[in-house]
Formats: C-alpha cells, sequence, structure tokens
C-alpha cells in the first residue's frame, strides 16, 4: 500500500463514520438517508483514490479513478437533496430533481463514449491520478453550481435569522455552512492534477475538517436530532484522526524534498523526521484533549471526572429519595391510626380529666401508639439517610413481608394479587434491616410497573445448598417481561429503558447485596414477565 493512499484512506473511513451514525439515528428518515448518501460518496470518492494511488495497474486505477469521479458528483447532489429538506424548501425540490438528471446524463454519456470526460490516468509520484477529457469541464461547472445554490441557500438563512424556528437549528445551519465551505472551494485543487500539474491532491483533508465540523454540530447541538452519548470519544477520534494525517502528509513531503535535494531517497532522513513527529505527537495529542474538555465539556480531564462522580451521587440520592417518597407515602395510614386514637382520647380528656379509669387507659392506649408512631417516623429516616450496613441477625422473611405491607395501597390500585410461600422459621441472616426494605421496595416498585394493568406478584423462599446453608428469596411478577438484550444491562449503572428512570436502583441493589455477600439474577422473557431469585448465606 502506498503511504500517499493512507491518508485518503483515513478521510474515507471518517466519512463513513458519519454515514453510518446519521443513518443509524434513523433509517427510515429521508433527510438522515439523504445525508448519509452524500457522506458515502465522499467516502467513496477518497476511497476510489485509495486504490488507484497503491495499484500499478493503469487499467485498475482507470476504473477506480472514474468510481471517484462518479462518486463526487452525485455527492454533490445528495447535498443539494439534503439543503433543501433541511431547510424544508419544498420549491426547490424541483430543482434538486434537475441535479440529479444532470449528474445521470454526465454518468450515461461518461459511460457511451469512455474517453469524453476522463481519460486514461497518468502516473504522478504519489500515484495513478485521472486525467481530464474535452467535456470535463462540464462536469467542474455543474458540481460548483450544485454546490455554489447549496451555500447561496444555507446564507440566505444565516442572514434572516428571524426565519430559523429555533437557536439550536440556527447553530446547526451555521455548523453545515461552515463546513461546506471549507470543504468544496479548497478540494477544487484536486482538480488540478487531471490537467497537468503534478499537485498531490489535498482533497482529503477538508472532508477530515469537514467529518470534525458535522462531528461537533452532532455533539454540541444534535444536528439531525443525533445525541451522542460517546461525544469526547468521537470528536477526539475526529481530531486525532486529522494530526495523523497531518503527520503522515509531513513526513511525505519531507521524504519528497529531501529527494529532490540530495538526489536520492533519504530514509535516515525520513527516520529521523518521523521520530521528531513521534515525539511530538502526545503533547500535541494533550493539547488537543485540553483545548476539547475546554471548549465542548466545560473543564479538565480531572474536572470532569469529579463533576461525573457528583453526578453519580446526585442520582444515587434521587433514586434514594424517590424510594422514601414511596415509603413515606404507604407509611401514611401507619400513623394515622395512632393519630386517631390520640386525637378521641385528647378530645373528652378535658371532660374526663378527673374520672380515673379514663385516665389509665389514656395512659395505658396512647403511650403504645406515640411509641409506634417514633417508631414509624424513625424507620423512615434510617431508610433515608446513606450509611454503610449495620450487620445484625435478621428474619430476612419478616422484614420481606414488613415492606410488602407498606405497599399494600399500591397493590390495590394496581389490582396486582400477592401470592406468599415464606419459610420464616430458618431465614435468619447476617444482614441491615433498612438496606433490605430498601432492596425489596426497589424489586417491588420495579414489578408495580411492569404489571400496570395488574398481574400477580410471587414470593417465595426456600433453603437451598449444601446442609441449607444459605435462604433463597424469589421475587416474580407476570409483567411485560425484559427482552434478552436488556436482560444483560439491567444491573449496569445509569441503564433504563423508563422515560423518568435513573438507572440506578437494580445497580443499587446489586451493590448492596454485595455488601451482604449475597447475590441476585434474574430470569426474564419479554412479555412473560421477570422473576428476581436472591441468594443470603444463612446464619
Amino acid at each position: 500500500m502506498s503511504p500517499y493512499s493512507i491518508p485518503p484512506l483515513i478521510g474515507s473511513v471518517l466519512a463513513l463514520g458519519i454515514c453510518i451514525i446519521v443513518l443509524s439515528k434513523d433509517i427510515r428518515s429521508q433527510i438522515n438517508i439523504i445525508f448519509s448518501l452524500f457522506c458515502l460518496g465522499l467516502s467513496g470518492w477518497l476511497f476510489s483514490f485509495t486504490i488507484a494511488y497503491s495499484t500499478r495497474d493503469a487499467h485498475v486505477a482507470d476504473l477506480w479513478g472514474r468510481a471517484g469521479c462518479t462518486s463526487v458528483d452525485f455527492a454533490g447532489a445528495f447535498f443539494y437533496h439534503f439543503i433543501a429538506l433541511f431547510l424544508r424548501l419544498k420549491r426547490e425540490l424541483k430543482y434538486v430533481f434537475l441535479a440529479y438528471l444532470a449528474v445521470f446524463s454526465i454518468l450515461i454519456l461518461s459511460l457511451t463514449t469512455k474517453y469524453v470526460f476522463i481519460t486514461p490516468p497518468h502516473k504522478y509520484y504519489f500515484g495513478y491520478y485521472p486525467n481530464a477529457g474535452q467535456l470535463h469541464i462540464l462536469a467542474i461547472l455543474l458540481h460548483s453550481v450544485i454546490m455554489l445554490r447549496s451555500i447561496i441557500l444555507l446564507y440566505g438563512f444565516i442572514r434572516n435569522k428571524r426565519s430559523v424556528i429555533s437557536n439550536n437549528y440556527y447553530n446547526q445551519i451555521k455548523y453545515i455552512f461552515w463546513g461546506i465551505w471549507i470543504l468544496v472551494f479548497p478540494a477544487l485543487t484536486d482538480y488540478i492534477p487531471k490537467y497537468g500539474l503534478e499537485l498531490y491532491p489535498l482533497g482529503w483533508a477538508f472532508v477530515i475538517v469537514f467529518c470534525a465540523i458535522v462531528g461537533c454540530a452532532i455533539v454540541k447541538h444534535q444536528l439531525m436530532d443525533i445525541n451522542i452519548v460517546f461525544r469526547g470519544t468521537l470528536i477526539y477520534s475526529l481530531l486525532i484522526a486529522f494530526i495523523t494525517a497531518i503527520f503522515v502528509v509531513m513526513i511525505l513531503l519531507l521524504e519528497k524534498f529531501f529527494q529532490g535535494f540530495a538526489g536520492y531517497r533519504s530514509l535516515l532522513a525520513s527516520t529521523l523526521t518521523a521520530f521528531v513527529i513521534a515525539l511530538s505527537f502526545n503533547p500535541v495529542k494533550n493539547r488537543i484533549q485540553t483545548f476539547v474538555d475546554r471548549y465542548f465539556f466545560k473543564g479538565t480531564a480531572e474536572e470532569i471526572a469529579q463533576e461525573n462522580i457528583k453526578l453519580h451521587q446526585e442520582l444515587l440520592k434521587q433514586d434514594r429519595m424517590k424510594a422514601v417518597a414511596t415509603l413515606a407515602a404507604s407509611m401514611a395510614h401507619e400513623i394515622k391510626n395512632p393519630l386517631t386514637v390520640i386525637k378521641t382520647f385528647a378530645e373528652f380528656l378535658p371532660e374526663k380529666h378527673d374520672d380515673k379509669s379514663f385516665v389509665d387507659n389514656f395512659m395505658r392506649l396512647v403511650k403504645p401508639e406515640v411509641e409506634k408512631i417514633n417508631f414509624t417516623v424513625q424507620q423512615l429516616l434510617n431508610f433515608s439517610k446513606p450509611s454503610l450496613p449495620n450487620l445484625k441477625p435478621v428474619n430476612v422473611c419478616n422484614v420481606l413481608c414488613e415492606t410488602l405491607e407498606l405497599i399494600t395501597n399500591d397493590l390495590l390500585k394496581t389490582k396486582i394479587k400477592v401470592q406468599t410461600q415464606l419459610a420464616n422459621n430458618d431465614a435468619i441472616v447476617l444482614a441491615d434491616a433498612n438496606q433490605l426494605r430498601q432492596i425489596f421496595l426497589n424489586l417491588f416498585l420495579n414489578s408495580i410497573d411492569a404489571m400496570s394493568r395488574g398481574g400477580n406478584l410471587i414470593i417465595s423462599s426456600q433453603l437451598v445448598g449444601n446442609s441449607d446453608k444459605a435462604i433463597e428469596i424469589s421475587i416474580k411478577d407476570t409483567g411485560c417481561g425484559i427482552s434478552k438484550e436488556n436482560l444483560k444491562r439491567i444491573f449496569q449503572p445509569f441503564f433504563t429503558t423508563k422515560s423518568n428512570g435513573t438507572g440506578l436502583g437494580l445497580s443499587v441493589v446489586h451493590d448492596i447485596l454485595e455488601q451482604h455477600n449475597a447475590t441476585i439474577r434474574a430470569e426474564s422473557e419479554e412479555g412473560m414477565g421477570t422473576k428476581f431469585i436472591i441468594k443470603f448465606p444463612k446464619v
């Protein structure tokens, strides 16, 4: 493979990557399909010349050169079509049709009259490159007119900001405008070698810049509603690829310089140049990363890491508070009954404060009711504050039943029937009761969400293992179930299929159980319900 073919290959791969990203967002969207075809045209153009620079067969180079010229001509028509769709210019679509017709006409004419537009390639120092035919200037004019029309339409929207529906949309248009401006006119210099001037084509560099600008538009302004989660990786990859390509070209140009200056191919000079560039690569990479962190992510890598830790902690707190809110609502009726007793006695106390039997009953009944309220509130407080597990012997089945009672109202509202088969007597484990409640509450709430139209919640326990050394808790619902793809990820932090979920509930459950030397696994089939199995070591 010729070293001169490496930069266009890098540009081809990046253009193909943008094509895949855009198409994967919505394969049925016309605007995404057309933009993907434009990127595919750029990728095909550069890939064709990657082959042409590397081959030693003039016939092969001729075929690939023609393919590359055709790809870039169609890329222009695709971009014009994309702009008409993106700017919502229905009246422009009739001219788009004419652009496609013109490109097809050139293709047919090129196939029927072989050397009218492109003649057999010439061998330059960088490889084979096609020569211009008699009518090649028409292809240049057509391509230039199509791209110029697209740029004028974009510029018109930028000038008339009132016609733009949102600032984000306006920013997207600006990114596309500058990206295509940088791509089109400098890349026109690739036509120069077709007219006999030995100039290494640099169109690949402007394609890489264009891909970087489109990547920035996707990351910062969600171009075509694409929201990249791995945005740091995308930007770093685009910029590092661009720097790498520049380094490769520097080596090639310096090698060419030494060859012309010294009259021979200076392997030592090329090696030294490559060594110096390699030494400078890491500092340049670090500066690029710092720039990207500051410009796109508003902080250094360390600051971003700290922000991520804070975000994780906030989401954990949010998930815990959501569970606390559910717990508090469920506890309301637990507090209401003691308050009713206290209120009744308080109302009669002014009239019967001299009645000894009434006072005795007041003291006997009110005190335990107050203690019950205090205990209930204390449970809520203990549950809401994060703490390391306070491990004590606990009857896990009793805690499970207590937690189940707290969501009785939710079960009744959603018409969920509960079936229990619990081995209460032998269910002693070393655990933190409050954290067990958090585990069971999370699992119960998940089951309720999965059975919004009612169903069955089946809870059971059994002794397992050699000499019954462990107790296994099973919580099964008849809800919507989980797909095989998602089942592998349900315990990963931030993974959720709920529109309002944090993706931390099951992750927290998993972490708490690990601290208790317990395990959890899930069995599920889409549409057939889900079963969680927890195994505790028995005391």
